[in-house]
């Protein structure tokens, strides 16, 4: 197999999934290349496979910001929803519409930056423009555990709060 880098956009994902709740088992899926980009089959394909696993919690640092992708997965997103399984998916880094965040039953997840706020995870207030939404912010971890001893610093983004909030639906 392809050896995948431990700083890879997946791994930094689930290195702090294993800071927040170290007993936690996870099920790794592909969608993303070394570059962080993909495409919407290799999505697709992802979530045809959390269809048929026993997970009930689905973690998506990631998403689509075209119209024509979000049509094409949202029979899997409603299936999902309807096996009752829990989604959380990032919203993208631009403050634009995102799928599948932005779907009705799905927890969308953006960067909380405002240390004074006290809670690590909000729901956003109603008069935002994801009004309708089941939209949420999330303060990211700063720096992250290494496993040899240290840390290292993890990059302000909505894909590194996600963790966060999967977490706390944990």
């Amino acid at each position: 197999g392809q050896k995948i880098s431990p700083f890879s956009h997946g791994s930094i994902c689930a290195a702090i999934l294993y800071q927040q709740m170290s007993s936690v088992s996870l099920y790794s899926l592909r969608v993303l290349d070394d570059q962080a980009t993909g495409n919407i089959e290799d999505l697709a394909k992802a979530l045809r496979i959390c269809c048929h696993l026993p997970a009930r919690l689905v973690h998506m640092s990631l998403g689509t910001v075209n119209y024509h992708d979000a049509v094409y997965i949202a029979p899997l997103i409603e299936k999902l929803l309807l096996q009752d399984k829990i989604i959380v998916a990032a919203f993208s880094n631009f403050n634009v519409p995102t799928w599948p965040a932005g779907f009705p039953g799905v927890f969308g997840i953006r960067t909380l930056n405002n240390t004074y706020v006290p809670e690590s995870c909000t729901a956003l207030a109603e008069n935002t423009w994801l009004k309708g939404t089941n939209a949420w912010v999330a303060r990211p971890m700063q720096r992250l555990n290494k496993h040899y001893g240290g840390t290292f610093p993890v990059q302000l983004s909505n894909s590194f709060a996600a963790p966060i909030l999967t977490a706390k639906i944990f």
